[in-house]
């Protein structure tokens, strides 16, 4: 991000409302009132469990938002000990990447939310030709992905072609 005034990683400027649970970590730069996260805050707006990437972003400083450097803003414990819900909304593969909303994450990424890989692929071809795949066995840990009851070339297809859609950053 960049700009003159009002420039913010997530917001220039927060007027009303609020910023909760959210992150950047984009460079960001400009000449008044800028910071990692949010570059200004006015009376009625507000920012809550939030952080930036002092590193990436190249600022220190923010109204708003905790900074934290690379190494910590992929740590589970940055985010849950504020609060972030890792049960239904985010993800975090350790030390690895930032984090990432479940709905993201492909259903072929089965190992870490990082795009489809090899390990993802060891996993599923770990299945195959797995029989009796539903509920209670999540589906065959996920690898049945057309819940036909059994890890195929169809359900190897649908890998396929997931993976071959690229890998997410």
């Amino acid at each position: 991000v960049k700009g003159a005034m009002y420039v913010g990683g997530m917001a220039g400027q927060v007027e009303r409302g609020a910023v909760y649970q959210c992150y950047s970590v984009g460079s960001v730069s400009g000449n008044q009132d800028t910071g990692g996260l949010v570059g200004y805050i006015r009376v009625l707006g507000m920012v809550a469990h939030s952080f930036w990437d002092t590193q990436t972003s190249g600022q220190l400083t923010s109204p708003g938002g905790t900074g934290k450097t690379t190494a910590e803003m992929k740590m589970f414990s940055t985010y849950s000990a504020a609060g972030w819900d890792f049960w239904d909304i985010w993800e975090i593969c350790e030390g690895m990447n930032y984090p990432v909303l479940q709905w993201q994450i492909p259903v072929e990424d089965f190992r870490c939310p990082d795009g489809v890989s090899f390990i993802d692929f060891a996993f599923f071809a770990a299945h195959w030709h797995h029989r009796h795949c539903n509920p209670s066995n999540n589906h065959c840990d996920g690898t049945d992905f057309d819940h036909s009851g059994s890890v195929d070339f169809l359900d190897l297809a649908i890998f396929a072609d997931n993976w071959l859609a690229g890998v997410r950053n």
